[in-house]
């Protein structure tokens, strides 16, 4: 979110429909993210009918390692691309900046993309993306148009130790519901 947030901020910032550019960011934004779901559900449709046990136990064990990321017991980087975007256009500029931005927020991404994959169905795999997208963005699109810049870029700053504990607890307990698919014992939506 802090990585999205000062390129959302540059479009709002002096303009004022904010609340309109904001959503069309947001909107290019869920479009790269719908993309996804469409690819990761194609994925999850060829492997998961065959290998379900063995992708449910890899699942499990990447969104645990992600958790731990978070409560910094060990770092790593992941792969990321620096793209410079000098438009006009918001709405290509959320789209861009969805697939650019992917590995900034993959730690959290990992475990959707898991979970949509296991459905192995297009259509749910866009729903999931979809309401990530929405939970994703909703946020963002509130804190742009309220605040000024240095007060969100300050708050998100003195709050990102309580940040990353609380999205290792969720990338925890998302680990623990993927184990418990692995052994039928949780309910699938």
């Amino acid at each position: 979110t802090i990585i999205v947030l000062p390129v959302l901020l540059s479009q709002v910032i002096s303009k004022k429909r904010k609340i309109f550019t904001a959503a069309v960011f947001s909107a290019g934004f869920s479009i790269s993210f719908t993309l996804l779901g469409v690819v990761t559900g194609l994925a999850g449709r060829a492997v998961v009918p065959n290998y379900e046990p063995y992708f449910l136990l890899f699942g499990a064990a990447v969104t645990f390692i992600m958790s731990l990321k978070f409560f910094n017991l060990f770092s790593f980087n992941l792969p990321s691309l620096d793209v410079s975007y000098r438009g006009g256009n918001t709405l290509l500029l959320g789209l861009l900046f969805g697939f650019v931005g992917l590995s900034c927020i993959s730690p959290l991404l990992a475990p959707v993309i898991i979970l949509a994959a296991s459905t192995a169905s297009v259509k749910s795999s866009v729903v999931i993306f979809l309401v990530y997208s929405i939970g994703y963005s909703t946020p963002l699109v509130a804190a742009s148009t309220i605040f000024e810049e240095d007060r969100i870029l300050s708050f998100m700053s003195e709050r990102r130790s309580k940040i990353n504990f609380v999205s290792g607890l969720l990338l925890l307990f998302a680990s623990l519901y993927i184990v418990l698919l692995y052994f039928g014992v949780a309910p699938v939506f």
